[in-house]
C-alpha cells in the first residue's frame, strides 16, 4: 500500500505478478517441448492440451491483477491498467459484497444501477485494511436496521466435524472386533479431535446493548462492550489456497479473538459488531 497527501493507493504485491508470470512462461515452454518432442503421441499432445488450459487459467488470472485502487475522503477510485479508471464518491457506493470462494474471493463495490462495479480482489496488499476503510465510509451500505442479532455457525461445517467422528467411532469399533488392537486405538483417539474442534468453535454468537455472549457446546462466554478494544477485519487462507475472511474482536481482557465459521456474512457479523460497539466507545471518549 502506498500513502499520498490526498489518498491511499493499494496494489497486487510484485511478487503475485512475477510468480504468475512464471508460471505462464514455465507453461509454455513445457507446451513447446511436448509437442515438438519426436516422441510425442496421443498422450503426449493429450498432455499438451492440459497444459494449455492451465496456462489460459494463469493468464487470466494475471490479467485480472492488472488494476489498482486508491481511497480518499471524497471516495474509492479503481484504476485499471490501459483501460479508463473508475471513481466513486462514498455516497455514490450502494452495495458491497463479499463474493468467496475457492480460487476466487473479491470485494465488489458498485453504485446503485450496477453499472459501475469494481471487483477488488483478496490479493490485494493489505486488503484487510482497504476492507475496513470501504467498509466505515461507505455509509449508504450500513444494513443496520436489518442486521441480525445472533450469528449461528456453520451447520454444514458442524455436519461435517460429526461424520467425521462417526467414522472414526464406527472404524474403531470394526477394528476392535476384529482383534487390530493397534487401529482401533489410533481411530478412537482420531474420534477425539473432532469433539476438541466442536467444543473449541462456538456455535452462536449474540449482540445485545452491553455486551457479546458466545455459546459453546456445554457453555458460554460473556463478553463485555466495555472491554472491547477494537474491531477489525483479516484474512485467512484456506485448503488449496483460498482465502476468507474473518472479523477480529480485540480487548483489554485476552489475546484478540477470531470470529469465523458463521452462517452469516463476516461483513454482517462486521456491521453488528461495530454498531453495538462504536457507541459505547464514542460515549468513553475513545476515537480512532
Amino acid at each position: 500500500m502506498e500513502e499520498t497527501a490526498n489518498e491511499a493507493v493499494f496494489e497486487f504485491p510484485s511478487f503475485l505478478r512475477l510468480y504468475l508470470l512464471l508460471a505462464v512462461v514455465v507453461i509454455c515452454v513445457t507446451m513447446i517441448f511436448e509437442i515438438r518432442s519426436p516422441s510425442a503421441n496421443q498422450f503426449g499432445f493429450a498432455f499438451a492440451f492440459l497444459v494449455i488450459l492451465v496456462a489460459g487459467v494463469q493468464f487470466i488470472f494475471l490479467s485480472r491483477l492488472r488494476y489498482r485502487v486508491a481511497v480518499s475522503k471524497d471516495g474509492i477510485r479503481y484504476m485499471p491498467y490501459g483501460d479508463a479508471p473508475i471513481f466513486l464518491q462514498w455516497s455514490e457506493v450502494a452495495s458491497l459484497e463479499l463474493r468467496e470462494g475457492i480460487g476466487a474471493a473479491r470485494l465488489v463495490v458498485s453504485d446503485a444501477t450496477r453499472l459501475r462495479k469494481m471487483p477488488l480482489d483478496y490479493r490485494l496488499d493489505k486488503f484487510q485494511d482497504l476492507l475496513s476503510i470501504v467498509v466505515d465510509r461507505a455509509v449508504n451500505c450500513d444494513p443496520h436496521p436489518s442486521l441480525p442479532k445472533t450469528f449461528h455457525a456453520s451447520y454444514l461445517d458442524q455436519s461435517v466435524i460429526i461424520a467425521v467422528f462417526l467414522v472414526c467411532i464406527v472404524l474403531s469399533i470394526h477394528f476392535a472386533k476384529v482383534n487390530q488392537s493397534v487401529y482401533a486405538t489410533a481411530f478412537g483417539l482420531f474420534a477425539v479431535l473432532p469433539v476438541g474442534i466442536l467444543v473449541a468453535l462456538p456455535r452462536s454468537l449474540t449482540v445485545s446493548a452491553n455486551s457479546l455472549e458466545l455459546a459453546y457446546l456445554g457453555r458460554r462466554r460473556q463478553i463485555a462492550l466495555a472491554s472491547v478494544t477494537g474491531v477489525r477485519f483479516g484474512l485467512v487462507r484456506g485448503n488449496r489456497g483460498s482465502l476468507w475472511t474473518v472479523v477480529w474482536l480485540d480487548t483489554i481482557e485476552d489475546k484478540p479473538l477470531k470470529l469465523t465459521g458463521f452462517t452469516e456474512s463476516s461483513l454482517y457479523l462486521y456491521y453488528a459488531l461495530r454498531d453495538a460497539w462504536r457507541p459505547m466507545k464514542e460515549s468513553e471518549g475513545v476515537h480512532d
